[in-house]
């Protein structure tokens, strides 16, 4: 009797973890012709077996569980399937499709995607790539802004006049303004939102990190200094919203002035962005280097 109690809690357990164990399966974060990256079982064998081919490729998973291993001779295109097995036990089969690694780089740049039970392993993925696993040879574009300073050119300014009378109380002029153009330079110091574009080599490496300015508030100071008989001194800080590298704005003369001219006045520049002679004259605010908006290769 207690043989045959012992037999049957010996042959429940063993079915009971066989039950168990295939009902594992390894969880695939990507699958390309280059590289398979996941989780597993550690010291599991992984079986990789594609479609179109006959042979299975086989790979131990490391005592970590995770999956960062190379591929060679696999075609993108076709459907693989995947299983693990450990001490001769086999675990479900499941079945991933095999990409390029130009279209596995678009899906996990995107952070909405959602690949198979291995998403909640995405920001182990993410660390991956970094080292260099899908991101080499590649241009990536992220949103960014940044706190940067300018050299201002101003194209057009309109300064507001007062009315002129004659000493009887006559209007001699209405006139609401005048325009000056590139009548002074200047620099200013603002916060601007864009686009960068980040290039890496075969090895992953940064190779040039670019800025294109979409829309920013840039505070500034105007000067302008001129001789002879008609002798005008500006100095004018200004508060300008810019589209690209255009600026618009308002600003305000502590210089000499005409009797009839207002202080105020609008002014339409253009921006030369230090960043763009000195790479390392601006600072990043906000980036989205973990989430580019495209990725493509090079």
């Amino acid at each position: 009797m207690k043989t045959t109690l012992r037999f049957l809690l010996i042959s429940f357990f063993t079915l009971t973890s066989s039950l168990i164990w295939s009902q594992a399966i390894p969880e695939i974060t990507s699958l390309t012709e280059t590289k398979v990256i996941g989780q597993g079982t550690p010291n599991a064998i992984l079986h990789i077996k594609p479609a179109n081919a006959t042979a299975v490729i086989d790979i131990t998973i490391p005592d970590d569980g995770i999956i960062n291993s190379p591929l060679k001779g696999v075609a993108a295109g076709v459907d693989a399937i995947i299983w693990e097995s450990l001490a001769g036990k086999e675990s479900t089969k499941i079945v991933e499709p095999i990409l390029s690694d130009s279209e596995m780089v678009t899906l996990l740049s995107n952070p909405k995607y959602v690949g198979n039970t291995a998403r909640k392993n995405f920001n182990t993925s993410q660390r991956l790539i970094a080292e260099d696993l899908l991101m080499k040879s590649t241009v990536a574009t992220y949103k960014r802004t940044i706190v940067n300073t300018n050299f201002t050119i101003p194209v057009a300014r309109f300064d507001i006049t007062k009315p002129e009378y004659d000493s009887s109380g006559n209007l001699i002029s209405d006139t609401k303004g005048s325009i000056s153009l590139f009548s002074s330079f200047g620099f200013g110091i603002g916060i601007c939102g864009g686009r960068s574009e980040v290039t890496r080599d075969s090895n992953g490496i940064i190779i040039d990190d670019s800025f294109s300015n979409t829309l920013g508030v840039y505070l500034g100071v105007l000067y302008q200094a001129t001789t002879g008989e008609n002798q005008k001194n500006v100095f004018a800080p200004t508060l300008s919203l810019s589209v690209l590298d255009i600026q618009v704005g308002i600003g305000y003369d502590y210089g000499k002035v005409p009797q009839n001219q207002e202080r105020t006045f609008i002014t339409v520049s253009y921006g030369i962005p230090l960043f763009k002679l000195f790479k390392t004259n601006h600072r990043v605010w906000l980036d989205t280097q973990k989430e580019p908006i495209s990725v493509k290769k090079i």
